[in-house]
């Protein structure tokens, strides 16, 4: 069209000076430069509405999509829940992204990522002993972005040198800094992506610290704060609902419980903070000596509770034994009185078919323990002594402190 518009002008100002009209041949001209400017304005004008209808229409789906996030935030429970939200909304919002979300853990000293890592291993590794200073977003309480193969001033110890490009941005309420979170990208993030993604993590961020906070609270309410094992709340939640399963499956599961040995006598000599001191490391020597499954904690005092899924007597007999000679073997500095522990074993459902009688039975055990001379294990169910069980719990040629009843056999064996 405009090469048509040119032409005519100039092949009928060439005419016209042909004809020795000179004038003419300007107005000619003159005209065809109008007409060119006319369509040139009207082209560049039609792309211009063209591009502000593209971005009207991108703006009400990005106000959708907000309108859609808002909502669900309001029915978010939990942190867990909270991040994969923010991740699955921020690569559905940035195309051909992969999303991070990093946040503090409850002591605020590591950072540990809040969902998948996508398959990066590199990554996974740097976190294995991250704080929260490693993060330069979480560090400056500013974006950060880190290119690929480009040499910059001061990097990221998390996310340089990655596969990919990466934009980081801190997650911030009342000038706190609960974590960040990474966007992984192959293209530079055009203007108004970073709009969105900053109002996004605006928007979501107070929903994530008050998640963030009564996690917290809840932790601390089921959690023992000397020991970091669960305390008495939290170990009659988890018994009820192993119990529960235990029926269900018609597996057996036992309880250990057991009583550090004259530790009275520990805090009159040495204070308080040495007896606090002593029950730290027994939580944990008990933890480091349990399997995934089981679930080891502190009742009240110098007592801990230990539940074993899946576990029948002989099994339980053989992990109460190990923690017997463990403790025993316990030193702390500054404390001269030796360590020791009286335990009682009970099992469900040969000892008992409900949490209270199951606790009660392996209490009397513990009782038991104590009178008999302490530092030793004794079972619920006591009748005649089993030679074979008294060689199952011997450990390493040590001499066996424990009274064990014969139990009901059972093929489910601790593993």
């Amino acid at each position: 069209m405009l090469l048509y518009v040119c032409a005519s002008a100039t092949l009928l100002g060439a005419l016209w000076v042909a004809a020795g009209r000179p004038a003419l041949a300007i107005v000619s001209l003159a005209g065809g430069l109008a007409a060119l400017f006319a369509v040139v304005g009207w082209l560049t004008i039609g792309r211009e509405l063209q591009a502000e209808g593209r971005r009207s229409r991108e703006e009400i789906s990005y106000r959708e999509q907000q309108r859609e996030l808002t909502d669900a935030v309001q029915f978010i429970r939990t942190e867990a829940e909270s991040h994969a939200l923010i991740k699955r909304y921020l690569e559905r919002l940035l195309k051909g992204t992969s999303v991070v979300v990093l946040t503090r853990n409850n002591s605020e000293n590591r950072l540990t990522a809040g969902t998948d890592l996508n398959g990066d291993d590199n990554l996974a590794e740097r976190l294995v002993h991250a704080e929260p200073e490693s993060c330069l977003a979480v560090r400056s309480g500013r974006a950060h972005r880190e290119k690929l193969g480009e040499d910059q001033l001061l990097s990221c110890e998390l996310c340089c040198d990655l596969s990919r490009s990466s934009t980081c941005m801190p997650a911030l309420v009342g000038g706190e800094v609960i974590g960040s979170i990474l966007i992984r990208h192959d293209r530079p993030l055009v203007k108004e992506e970073w709009r969105h993604a900053v109002e996004s993590i605006s928007q979501t961020a107070p929903s994530l610290a008050n998640l963030r906070t009564l996690a917290i609270a809840e932790s601390r309410a089921s959690t023992d704060p000397l020991t970091g094992l669960p305390n008495r709340r939290m170990l009659d939640d988890t018994l009820k609902r192993m119990l529960v399963h235990a029926g269900r499956a018609l597996s057996p599961l036992s309880a250990i419980l057991f009583d550090l040995d004259d530790f009275k006598a520990v805090n009159d000599v040495h204070g308080h903070e040495k007896g606090d001191e002593v029950l730290a490391t027994v939580g944990a020597v008990v933890s480091t000596s349990i399997r995934q499954s089981d679930v080891a904690g502190r009742s009240g005092g110098e007592e801990f509770l230990v539940i074993l899924p899946d576990t029948d007597r002989r099994g339980a007999l053989v992990l109460a034994e190990k923690l017997r000679s463990t403790i025993a073997r316990i030193a702390v500095a500054g404390v001269e009185q030796p360590l020791s522990g009286s335990f009682g074993v009970a099992t469900f459902p040969d000892d008992a078919t409900d949490p209270a009688s199951l606790l009660r039975s392996a209490d009397r055990a513990l009782y038991r323990a104590k009178s008999n001379g302490k530092n030793r294990v004794e079972v619920a169910a006591v009748v005649d002594d089993d030679p074979d069980e008294l060689a199952l719990v011997t450990a390493e040629d040590e001499p066996v402190e424990a009274r064990t009843a014969k139990p009901a056999k059972a093929d489910t064996r601790r593993r």
